[in-house]
């Protein structure tokens, strides 16, 4: 059970252990006249012993009845003494703590207050409440750059593409450039930026490139951890040690273009050696993770430019190439083939994908798209109906002069297992071969040695049982 912190003229300390020590008294003599019901002031000597206030057991008023003790109070009430004696020192009334009124409302210890719009909120929770939305929508806007009004939907939302100075365009092909036969972005000067985030408790070190705001830069990253199991090195640490032990500073902004920023993401990445001591997983610049892809006669640097250039959002576009799109249906030159997900109709309802109608009935996609490739509906899938009946009738087996009404009293008769005949069907033997076989005992073995006979062998070669042979040595018995 976590420790329980604790307030003293406007300090808190974090336990009653941390309190002793800051005041230099015995830990066990602070505890003990704490759960006493003596006061702080009177647990560490600031006040006399004799003195005790209402709540430390002595009298208490509640309700205008007076008692002697907080025992007898709680009696009064029907409560356990110690919950009483707790629901107190949580600074909670007489009153709320005899049962008499509504308990205070708990804050969450995570919650911490913001501003936005010049008004205080005791939480970023109840700041999108106020507005009307759900969790971490305002905060997701403005890492995407847009303003606290657009935000918060009092101004019109911000044109999806926007050039260099923010204003808006209606394609994404402007701000980029070629240079050596590869199209690569183009920003203003000062904008190309190669950062650094840190490990703040382990010193742990990553180095990246961006031509976007460094903190917008750094909430992508942890967006990408905390909402996916990317295997990244990077990503892995964040979801070991929490977002908030990371930071992100920038190391230069000098590159005239952004080949020149790739060329300073690989230098500085051999300098601090950060693939073997960080967070890197490879060298970056052009021989880093970011893949080179062509497009309609166009070579892009990074499949992330490429991403941009042609306005599709970067997990998207990568999204596409891995279920098979070509790199123009990726780009939305060309229409899919079909070779990516297919959609898919539940309840009348048409969904773009297995995967988009599963995240809308809360069923695991993977489970969602085993269903239906094994004969499900689409609303048994996604678990709207019950699942199909696989209880069908069962098929008779007949050969010469025996019948049997299924598989089952076929073995049972024969004597054999049903995976032995599973085994000796895949394998292509007929039921009337299996019945020669293996009925009433099989085919009779003979140990050519010593002439035993064995009538119940299921496999093709044995060893004797009996030591036939001089030395203990066992002979193979065939068929």
């Amino acid at each position: 059970m976590p420790a329980r912190k604790i307030t003293f003229k406007g300090k808190t300390y974090p336990s009653r252990r941390a309190l002793a020590v800051a005041f230099g008294k015995p830990y066990s003599q602070v505890q003990r006249r704490l759960s006493a019901g003596y006061s702080i002031e009177q647990a560490i000597d600031q006040s006399p012993l004799n003195k005790r206030t209402a709540h430390n057991g002595v009298s208490i008023t509640i309700a205008n009845k007076h008692f002697e003790s907080l025992r007898k109070a709680a009696q009064h009430f029907g409560i356990a003494e110690s919950a009483f004696k707790r629901r107190l020192e949580l600074n909670w009334s007489p009153e709320q703590a005899a049962g008499l009124k509504q308990p205070p409302k708990r804050q969450s210890s995570y919650a911490k207050p913001v501003k936005f719009l010049g008004v205080d909120y005791p939480s970023a929770t109840a700041m999108n409440a106020a507005f009307g939305f759900q969790s971490s929508v305002i905060e997701k806007r403005i890492s995407r750059g847009w303003t606290e009004r657009e935000a918060a939907g009092l101004d019109p939302k911000p044109h999806r593409h926007r050039n260099i100075d923010g204003s808006p365009r209606q394609t994404n092909l402007a701000n980029f450039e070629e240079i050596d036969g590869k199209t690569y972005p183009k920003a203003a000067e000062g904008q190309y930026k190669l950062y650094l985030i840190t490990n703040i408790e382990n010193k742990k070190e990553y180095v990246g490139i961006t031509v976007s705001n460094l903190e917008q830069r750094l909430g992508q990253h942890i967006y990408a951890a905390e909402n996916s199991d990317r295997p990244q090195i990077l990503y892995r640490a964040i979801r070991k040690y929490g977002s908030e032990k990371f930071k992100i500073s920038l190391l230069r902004d000098d590159a005239k273009n952004y080949q020149e920023l790739m060329q300073q993401e690989y230098g500085e990445i051999q300098s601090r050696n950060l693939v073997k001591r960080g967070y890197n997983s490879s060298r970056g610049g052009d021989v880093g993770t970011g893949k080179e892809i062509k497009i309609d006669g166009r070579v892009f640097a990074t499949q992330g430019a490429a991403a941009d250039f042609y306005g599709i959002e970067q997990t998207k576009f990568n999204w596409r190439l891995r279920n098979r799109y070509t790199p123009e249906q990726a780009a939305g030159l060309e229409p899919w083939d079909g070779a990516g997900p297919k959609p898919i109709i539940v309840k009348g309802k048409q969904f773009r994908s297995i995967q988009a109608a599963a995240k809308r009935y809360g069923v695991s996609p993977q489970l969602a798209a085993q269903r239906v490739r094994g004969g499900w509906s689409a609303e048994q899938a996604m678990a709207l109906e019950g699942p199909p009946d696989y209880h069908s009738k069962p098929i008779a087996i007949s050969f010469g002069d025996n019948f049997f009404d299924n598989q089952k009293a076929f073995c049972e008769a024969a004597n054999v297992s049903d995976a032995l005949v599973l085994k000796r069907r895949k394998e292509g033997w007929t039921y009337q071969q299996i019945w020669d076989e293996y009925a009433n005992g099989g085919r009779a073995r003979i140990c050519p040695a010593c002439g035993t006979t064995f009538k119940s062998m299921r496999r093709d070669t044995i060893y004797c049982s009996r030591k036939c042979i001089s030395r203990g040595r066992y002979v193979q018995v065939h068929r």
